[in-house]
């Protein structure tokens, strides 16, 4: 995905591409600090973890109408 913005999102294959959208090059420690910024907000410890999972008691009425089990 990195490789897709330093081309500026052009691909061969594409047709319909905007002139105005350049190439962003970063150095490897910016491209190291993107990649763990951006795994930080996949919730791979945060969001299964059962104390923060879901938020609402078993006894408050928004469980009745949420959409996960």
């Amino acid at each position: 995905m990195l490789d897709d913005f330093a081309n500026g999102g052009h691909f061969p294959d594409v047709v319909q591409e905007d002139s105005l959208v350049g190439g962003s090059r970063l150095n490897p420690q910016e491209e190291a600090d993107l990649i763990a910024s951006r795994e930080s907000l996949a919730g791979q410890t945060f969001l299964p973890d059962p104390d923060f999972s879901d938020p609402w008691p078993k006894e408050h009425p928004a469980v009745a109408h949420r959409l996960m089990p």
